[in-house]
């Protein structure tokens, strides 16, 4: 199973491999809810620009993240490559959705 965020392009920009530096091991997005583990198991992060998919990496997990803002739920992952694949449903525009179940 897979996770497919919305995204303009230039705001993920910042996250592609060819973008971040030798020693970042991974990426993160603010999320308002965090997938479920318990009854799922999450291979990969897609990004799509409502049209295709334009970006992916593989998930390493969920987490919390504190600022001085507060404390945000985040999904972390691989830095990103680009692609260019179909999307198999259309995501939504805030939040995330379930594909290739």
């Amino acid at each position: 199973m897979d996770i497919l965020i919305y995204a303009k392009p230039e705001k993920i920009e910042h996250k592609m491999k060819d973008k971040v530096s030798n020693d970042t091991i991974y990426c993160y997005w603010r999320v308002g809810i965090h997938p479920s583990l318990k009854s799922k198991i999450i291979n990969k992060v897609y990004f799509s620009n409502g049209i295709k998919i334009i970006a992916q990496g593989d998930y390493i997990g969920n987490d919390y993240e504190l600022d001085e803002y507060g404390n945000y739920k985040v999904i972390y992952f691989e830095p990103l490559e680009k692609v260019d694949l179909e999307q198999p449903k259309k995501p939504p525009t805030r939040g995330w959705c379930y594909i290739n179940d």
